[in-house]
């Protein structure tokens, strides 16, 4: 199973837990790092459908995580152009930012330590996986 794969289906499976019993954007910031590794139109297609669901699912109106997501993709692409980096470690502390900044807009729990060691462990995960030549 590849890592493209792997992403779809973390995402699927904790909607719903974020939706009820979650108060970390996890969703969020696991569709930004979905299109950080794949940026194409599909990637995109499944993440504004995940927000949109997720926007049902927590009760809020509908779009509001769809122009959130938007407004992200358009900072990492804009990144990425101007500078030209492939660099994932950027990238983490894009996502890193913009889902603090999510959370903070959207009344999740803004609890710092919380989110700095969900970003070391995906740190180290997208370390691994660049060592072992799985991505690029």
């Amino acid at each position: 199973m590849n890592i493209r794969n792997v992403l779809l289906i973390l995402t699927i499976v904790l909607l719903p837990f974020e939706g009820t019993i979650l108060s970390l954007p996890l969703v969020f910031a696991l569709s930004l790092l979905f299109y950080t590794l794949f940026p194409d139109e599909s990637t995109l297609l499944v993440v504004f459908a995940a927000g949109f669901v997720l926007d049902i699912l927590r009760i809020i109106p509908s779009g509001s995580t769809l122009i959130a997501m938007a407004a992200a993709f358009l900072i990492i692409f804009f990144w990425r152009r101007l500078f030209e980096t492939r660099d994932l470690r950027v990238a983490l502390g894009i996502i890193f930012v913009c889902s603090f900044v999510y959370a903070k807009f959207f009344d999740y729990s803004a609890n710092v330590l919380v989110y700095c060691s969900i970003f070391v462990f995906s740190a180290a995960v997208v370390s691994y996986l660049t060592k072992r030549k799985s991505l690029w």
